[in-house]
């Protein structure tokens, strides 16, 4: 890759490496040069940059046009939302699939599910004070309080865990 830096801003390359570089037809960036778009310097080599921005103008401009031209081109506008309607129908399919495979589920039907959730943890942390208030009153040891707190604690969360296990079954 020969280049030459002669300001900020600048990279010059041979015209087969720029065309190599921005994927640019040949005949275009020829046509580019003869119309003094791009400049060229003396040994024949061109400001890489320039054709770079000179392209994105020319793919910003065919955006343009084809945006342009629906309303023009009646068949073009049909076949646009042709192209639409089909992919939302593909995606509203694939949704379809994997709420059919219980991948998804509607939004109702998953609330409920948390709120029945939460209320059964609920019920089953509430009821620990007055489970346990007679085997704690007993010990004096806050190791051995906290051991039975924790194992009362986990069972609990065990038991919840299983309910919710066969609830999915």
């Amino acid at each position: 890759m020969n280049q030459n830096y002669e300001k900020k801003g600048e990279l010059w390359e041979s015209q087969a490496e720029a065309v190599r570089l921005t994927g640019l037809p040949r005949r275009t960036l020829k046509e580019w040069i003869d119309k003094g778009k791009i400049s060229q310097s003396k040994s024949g080599y061109v400001n890489v940059i320039e054709v770079f921005q000179k392209n994105d103008e020319r793919k910003q401009r065919e955006i343009d046009r084809l945006k342009g031209n629906t309303e023009e081109n009646p068949q073009k506008r049909l076949t646009l939302a042709q192209c639409r309607k089909i992919e939302a129908e593909a995606k509203l399919r694939e949704f379809e699939l994997r709420r059919l495979e219980g991948e998804l589920l509607p939004l109702a039907e998953a609330i409920a599910d948390f709120e029945t959730a939460l209320i059964a943890a609920k019920s089953k942390l509430l009821a620990l004070p007055t489970r346990l208030s007679l085997q704690l009153s007993g010990l004096d040891n806050p190791r051995e309080i906290s051991q039975v707190l924790e194992d009362v604690i986990c069972e609990a969360l065990a038991a919840l865990s299983a309910e919710f296990a066969e609830a999915e079954e």
